[in-house]
């Protein structure tokens, strides 16, 4: 995904709906770069479903919700 100021809301609905049925499966740590390590991937997750759920969806958090569409291509690239 190209990186964008703001999302749609089927667009957030999407990801929410890819983590949330990923979730059991995901491992418990994930590597997505050189610079970015999840210790905890499935809290983190839960954190980022909530985050998305409360619909913050403007210019301050695009760069976030960003990194979260980038993530889940990385764990499908893994096979997840």
């Amino acid at each position: 995904m190209e990186y964008k100021t703001s999302y749609s809301k089927d667009e957030l609905n999407d990801l929410i709906s890819w983590f949330e049925m990923h979730l059991d499966k995901l491992p418990k740590s994930f590597k997505m770069n050189d610079f970015t390590l999840f210790p905890n991937l499935p809290k983190t997750v839960k954190n980022i479903i909530l985050f998305l759920k409360l619909g913050k969806n403007d210019p301050t958090f695009s760069g976030q919700i960003y990194n979260w569409f980038v993530l889940r291509e990385k764990l499908t690239e893994a096979g997840y």
